[in-house]
């Protein structure tokens, strides 16, 4: 991927962090290590954030790797634990043009976020769609 698309995405994500209310208060938080690392976290259970493991690392890496035509880059996840095994919810910014920062807006109004769900238990199962969340003490939270 380009710098210049990079950065580009990166500021978008940003953006979108903040509206989410993710935790911001240095650079040991969800945000900052975001901006000044460009490390990913995932909030559990009730907003509670966390750093990601070394095999969901490497499921957000595949996922880019495997949408980089649209240079997607993945800024928060959240894991859900079901009936149906783990799933990591990916949020993600991409250069598609129906993915702007107004839909974003517009779609969170309604507490929905597009996001790539992948099935941990089954990874067949993966899928694209719409979540229902809500920013909960610097995470967020699916309902």
């Amino acid at each position: 991927m380009k710098k210049e698309i990079e950065e580009k995405l990166k500021q978008e994500a940003l953006r979108r962090m903040e509206v989410l209310k993710l935790h911001d208060e240095g650079v040991h938080t969800c945000v900052g290590d975001f901006r000044k690392n460009g490390n990913v976290w995932k909030s559990e259970f009730h907003g509670i954030l966390y750093w990601l493991d070394d095999d969901e690392k490497q499921i957000v890496k595949d996922f880019e790797e495997k949408y980089k035509e649209w240079n997607f880059k993945v800024y928060h996840c959240y894991k859900a634990h079901t009936e149906f095994g783990d799933i990591l919810y990916m949020l993600y910014v991409s250069t598609n043009k129906e993915d702007t920062f107004a839909q974003f807006v517009k779609d969170l109004k309604s507490n929905i976020v597009y996001a790539y769900a992948y099935n941990c238990s089954e990874p067949i199962f993966s899928e694209f769609g719409s979540s229902y969340i809500r920013p909960i003490f610097g995470g967020i939270q699916l309902y």
